[in-house]
Parts: C-alpha cells; structure tokens; sequence
C-alpha cells in the first residue's frame, strides 16, 4: 500500500465518502474515494432526493481513481445517508459529502470535487489521517487480468482433456 501523499501531485479530487462500519475499539471506518475527472463521477440514482433512501449509493467504479480508509472515533455527518438532498446536489456544491455539526470540537467539511491535498490538509488540521490506499484502476485492471488468465487455463485444460473426437458421428443419429 502506498502512502496518500504519494498521489498529491497526480490531480485527483474527492468524489464520495462512505462508512465501513466500526473497529473493535469503537472508531469509525470510513471509505474515502478519489477520481481524477470530477466531471464524469455518477452513480446509479445519484438524482434521486434524498439520498439517504437510496440502499447502497455508490459512484460506479470507472469514475473512481483512488481510495483510502479514514479511521475517527467521531461520527461524521454523510451526504449519502442526508434526508433532504441528492448527491446530485453535493455535485452543485449544495452540499459536501461528509461534515460534521457546527456544535463540534473538531468540525470537518468535506466538499465534492475537494482537491487530494486540501482534503490531507483539512483531516490533519483535526489530526486525522487517511490510511489503506488503493488504486482503483489498477485493482480492475489486475481482477480483468487474473479473469482472462483463469479462462485461458480453464480453456487449455479442458482441450487437453478432450480425446480427438470432433462431435457426434452419423451414426448417432436417426436419418
């Protein structure tokens, strides 16, 4: 796994924020995906208001570039889970994907489109950091590789069991 640093220079903006779930030790698992085209990040019913009814929203995974892992004890506020607004308007910048309530200590914003680096700088300001980073196209482009390779073994071992009989003869069928 590479650090999130690595990529800074490379143009990628944030496009969604998700929650995993929980450690053992009661922090959040939070999934922070990045794309390097903000303009094509869609998802299926990302129109749909609100959001938060919509089971499982999730941008489709060709806009995705990069994503990583947040771990908070502090539970964030998500534009996918919000009862008012699609994420189409998180897009508009109507609202930001992940934030926190104004009564906070450590209050975290995170907008749509958010360059890599500002979002490094905002989660370190709160002493955050993101963790776990993968590349998104390269875990496809790896999983479509493994497939062709499993096929084309698949395909190999069942013609070196075939015996040299082509089909059927005449003579298994009445004519």
């Amino acid at each position: 796994m590479d650090s999130i640093n690595d990529y800074v220079n490379e143009g990628h903006y944030l496009a969604f924020v998700d929650i995993m779930g929980k450690t053992v030790d009661g922090r959040y698992i939070y999934q922070v995906d990045f794309t390097q085209a903000p303009d094509i990040v869609w998802g299926n019913l990302w129109n749909a208001t609100p959001a938060g009814i919509i089971p499982q929203i999730r941008p489709e995974e060709n806009c995705l570039s990069i994503t990583a892992q947040l771990l908070t004890k502090h539970r964030y506020q998500l534009a996918k889970e919000n009862t008012c607004f699609s994420m189409q308007d998180c897009i508009d910048g109507i609202l930001p994907l992940m934030f926190d309530e104004p009564y906070s200590d450590e209050i975290v914003v995170l907008p749509f489109g958010l360059p890599l680096e500002d979002v490094i700088d905002e989660l370190e300001e709160k002493g955050l950091h993101l963790e776990n980073v993968k590349v998104v196209s390269q875990e496809k482009d790896d999983a479509v590789i493994d497939s062709l390779i499993d096929n084309l073994e698949s395909q190999t071992n069942n013609q070196d069991g075939q015996d040299d009989d082509e089909g059927p003869d005449d003579e298994d069928f009445d004519f």
